[in-house]
């Protein structure tokens, strides 16, 4: 339903967060984006079964759940978007990084207010300069819930602080320069946590460099950020110091990032939690934090064997896996994305195998059904090596093995792997989310099952006159045969009832399988 008549409700966009960078936590303990309304009215307004949606022409797009609240009288409504699967009060959709509209209409689908926003900063708010009305701006002050009278608003960003050298190995000390613009202060953090303005301080984390000169004598994690009245503070850069005489022949994987987002009881992804938000399943009865699909913002480097830093961004990390989710040490997921302004991939060619791909995510994974058995990391990515370098047609993971450190914390060799999912598509061929038909053991990812059914049906009257000629136009029969003789070859006893992965373009492309989780073979 459209409707091209103004609602008689009085309702306003106030505030809104695209790029919600660690700065304020969702009810899904996710770092989601978010809108605030606000009410001009005397009285209160029940939001409950009224419309939000990304685009006016189908201004009815999510019905918001009849116990979603009241805005009260001259007061504030956050609404959060993302995260549905884990709080059906938050929309299914989130805001667009590269801005877009959003609107609001009332239980009939008649508009009662939209708002265009602009291209997304990371960690900082787009709101009215005055509750309600008027001109709108940039704050690193956001202030969901609450007026905005005491946020300081500014036009330009502060440039990231630039550090002398990168993330790096070394044996005895080392030394390095972090400039300091005229007018600037440089705070920074050695425990992962985000750095903050002095007035903002609450304990000793926070510190300030005067001069930018560091001495470095044992392993370091720094976390920079510039900071500048009449100005939005800088994005933060963030190095990583490994102590060490070792004498490592693999690349070395540095991830930082606040502590709490490990090991808090309550929202930390790598540990048991206390069961408030934890799920139960992947062999768990009790609920399990590391269950939860959370992600939360981290600086990842990569460092070469000699100790030089290759790569650096800032990613979001999640826990990855099935039933080996319980041990220590857990698999990860670090996927770009376009909260970090617009990072959405990493450039960097990670895998020698495939030197041309880009990818949006890389898996760090303990060895599965392999570590859980053999207490080892080997067969998966060795069986998906020699079936890579026979040459034949199959989609298969690439691997590197590294070293793994978390904040500073030893973890020892770990696999990088391609992602099996939607992203290898992306990696491999280019396919974006909204191009493709994927699934995962039958449970669609993205797109319909309109094609998968018909390859079914079809496989169930092969007989039929014209059944196989129709199937080779769905199906990519020559690399399916080779993903059944190789997973019947190596008897992987873990398939086919799991470890299913498929996908297509949706522009009349056919459907590939993906060798993943050979670990139990």
């Amino acid at each position: 339903m459209t409707s091209s008549f103004l609602s008689a409700i009085v309702l306003v966009f106030n505030e809104l967060m695209a790029a919600n960078v660690g700065n304020v936590m969702s009810p899904a303990c996710n770092f989601d984006s978010w809108v605030e309304i606000y009410n001009p009215n005397d009285y209160g307004i029940d939001i409950g079964g009224m419309y939000l949606s990304d685009n006016p022409i189908t201004p009815m797009l999510w019905k918001m759940p009849d116990d979603m609240g009241i805005v009260p009288a001259n007061g504030y409504k956050v609404v959060w978007l993302g995260s549905n699967d884990l709080k059906a009060n938050q929309a299914p959709f989130k805001l667009d990084c590269d801005g877009g509209i959003i609107c609001l209409s009332d239980t009939n689908g008649q508009i009662v207010t939209t708002e265009t926003y602009p291209k997304a900063m990371s960690r900082t708010a787009w709101a009215r300069k005055t509750d309600g009305t008027g001109e709108w701006g940039w704050t690193a002050d956001a202030s969901p819930g609450t007026s905005n009278t005491g946020a300081v608003f500014a036009s330009q960003r502060l440039t990231p602080p630039k550090v002398s050298i990168g993330s790096k190995l070394f044996t005895e000390s080392l030394s390095f320069q972090v400039d300091i613009p005229e007018g600037a202060r440089l705070m920074y953090t050695t425990d992962g946590s985000m750095p903050k303005a002095a007035a903002e301080q609450q304990d000793t984390v926070i510190k300030e460099s005067l001069d930018g000169q560091f001495t470095v004598t044992e392993t370091t994690n720094y976390c920079f950020r510039l900071f500048q009245e009449d100005m939005l503070p800088s994005i933060p850069v963030t190095r990583s110091f490994i102590k060490t005489d070792n004498l490592f022949t693999l690349p070395i994987i540095s991830i930082v990032g606040d502590r709490n987002y490990f090991t808090d009881p309550k929202t930390g992804i790598d540990c048991d939690g206390d069961g408030t938000n934890g799920a139960i399943g992947n062999g768990q009865t009790e609920p399990k934090n590391y269950n939860q699909p959370w992600d939360r913002p981290v600086n990842f480097s990569y460092i070469s064997p000699d100790g030089e830093m290759l790569f650096n961004q800032d990613v979001n990390i999640s826990v990855s896996g099935g039933y080996t989710r319980a041990h220590l040490f857990r698999s990860f997921k670090l996927k770009s994305n376009k909260v970090f302004d617009g990072q959405n991939r990493f450039e960097f060619p990670f895998f020698p195998q495939k030197p041309y791909i880009r990818n949006k995510t890389l898996l760090v994974r303990n060895g599965g059904n392999d570590f859980y058995n053999n207490n080892a990391r080997f067969v998966d990515p060795a069986l998906n090596t020699i079936i890579q370098r026979s040459g034949i047609d199959l989609d298969v993971q690439s691997y590197v093995p590294v070293i793994e450190y978390i904040n500073g914390e030893l973890r020892g060799v770990l696999n990088l792997r391609e992602p099996s999912n939607d992203k290898f598509a992306y990696a491999n061929w280019g396919y974006d989310d909204e191009e493709l038909d994927d699934f995962e053991n039958f449970t669609m990812k993205n797109g319909t099952d309109e094609v998968i059914n018909r390859i079914i049906e079809l496989a169930a009257a092969i007989n039929r006159e014209g059944a196989y000629d129709e199937l080779k136009t769905l199906l990519d029969i020559d690399e399916f045969t080779n993903y059944m003789a190789s997973n019947i070859y190596i008897f992987n006893d873990d398939w086919p009832y799991n470890n299913i992965k498929a996908y297509r373009s949706r522009n009349n492309g056919r459907y590939r399988f993906v060798s993943c989780d050979l670990d139990h073979a």
